[in-house]
C-alpha cells in the first residue's frame, strides 16, 4: 500500500527553505528543523537515518520527497510502517510548514495498493525523468559508461540498467511483503506465495524468476548524464535521465528505481510513446507520439 500527501507552498513557505526555493532535498531539510524546533516526533527514519545514524540506503523503500511542479512537492509513503506514520503527522507536517511561514499551505492526499499483474498483448512502456546509478570511482561500470555517452549508451549498458531496474522492483515488493503488505495482481500474488522461504540462495533464484515474468527490456537512454550528491557513503551517484523502457507486466502504485529514491529519483511513470521491435533491439518509433 501507499499514502501520499502533496503540498502547495506559497511566496512565503518557499522562502523556507535552504535554496530559498522548494527542492526535495529542501523539504527534508526544512523538516529536520521543524522537528527539532517543534517537536513533531518524526523519526530518524523519516529522513533515511537509522537509530544509529547511519544512511539506511536505498531499502527499505520508507519516504520520497519530491517535487511535481514549481512550488509544489510530494511526500510519498511505501508500506505499512510508513503509511501509518505519514497518515499519523501529514497534518502535523502541513500544520508546521503553516507556523513557520505564517500563510496557508493546501495539501491534498490519497492512498492505495501496488499491484503488478501480468499484462496481454504489447508489451507496456514506462519512463524515469531521472535515475541514479553507480558511482564516480574509476572502477565503476557507470562511470566509465558515462564519459562516452555523447556518443551513444553501449549495449551492455542497456542490459545492466534493465537488470538494475527489474530487481529493484522485486526488491521493494519483497520488503513490503516481509512487512505484512500485500501486492495486488497476479505476479504480486506469485510473489508473496514464493516469499516463505528465507534460504538466500533461494530468493536469489526468484529474483530471477520474477525478471523472467516481468520482460523488461530498456528502450531509451538520454543522452545527458551529470553527477548528484550521494546520501550514501560511497561518494557521488550518477545521474541517468530520460530512461524510458518496456515490461510484460502492469505496475500500478508509486515504485522508484535505482540509488537516492528519498530524494524522488527513479520514479516510474506510464508513458504513452509507442515502441517497435528493431534489428538492434527495441528502439523508439520515429512516428511516436512525444510523452
Amino acid at each position: 500500500m501507499y499514502q501520499l500527501i502533496d503540498l502547495k507552498l506559497g511566496p512565503l513557505a518557499s522562502a523556507l527553505f535552504p535554496e530559498s526555493r522548494p527542492s526535495a532535498r529542501g523539504l527534508r531539510k526544512l523538516l529536520a528543523k521543524l522537528n527539532t524546533q517543534l517537536n513533531l516526533g518524526l523519526p530518524d527514519w523519516f529522513f533515511g537515518y537509522g537509530e544509529d545514524g547511519k544512511c539506511l540506503g536505498t531499502r527499505p523503500n520508507i519516504l520520497i520527497s519530491e517535487n511535481i511542479a514549481p512550488n509544489s512537492l510530494r511526500l510519498t509513503a511505501s508500506g505499512p510502517q510508513a503509511c501509518e506514520l505519514l497518515a499519523q503527522k501529514g497534518w502535523l507536517i502541513q500544520a508546521a510548514l503553516m507556523r513557520a511561514s505564517g500563510e496557508p499551505v493546501p495539501s491534498s492526499d490519497r492512498s492505495g495498493p501496488h499491484a503488478i499483474s501480468t499484462i496481454a498483448g504489447p508489451s507496456r512502456s514506462y519512463y524515469m525523468y531521472r535515475m541514479a546509478v553507480g558511482n564516480t570511482l574509476p572502477k565503476s561500470f557507470w562511470w566509465r559508461e558515462s564519459q562516452t555517452a555523447e556518443s551513444g549508451w553501449s549495449d551492455q549498458a542497456y542490459m545492466r540498467l534493465a537488470h538494475v531496474i527489474a530487481e529493484s522492483i522485486y526488491l521493494q515488493a519483497a520488503d513490503m511483503i516481509r512487512a505484512g503488505d500485500t501486492i495486488e495482481g497476479d505476479i504480486g500474488e506469485w510473489l508473496e506465495s514464493r516469499l516463505g522461504d528465507q534460504n538466500p540462495e533461494a530468493n536469489h533464484q526468484l529474483c530471477r524468476e520474477f525478471k523472467l515474468r516481468a520482460g523488461l527490456k530498456v528502450t531509451s537512454i538520454g543522452s545527458g548524464n551529470s553527477c548528484v550528491r550521494s546520501t550514501g557513503s560511497r561518494g557521488l551517484k550518477i545521474l541517468l535521465r530520460d530512461v524510458e523502457f518496456q515490461a510484460r507486466c502492469d505496475l500500478n502504485g508509486p515504485w522508484a528505481v535505482g540509488a537516492n529514491r528519498i530524494e524522488g529519483f527513479g520514479q516510474i511513470r506510464k508513458s504513452t510513446r509507442q515502441q517497435v521491435v528493431c534489428d538492434k533491439g527495441l528502439e523508439p518509433s520515429k512516428e511516436a507520439s512525444a510523452l
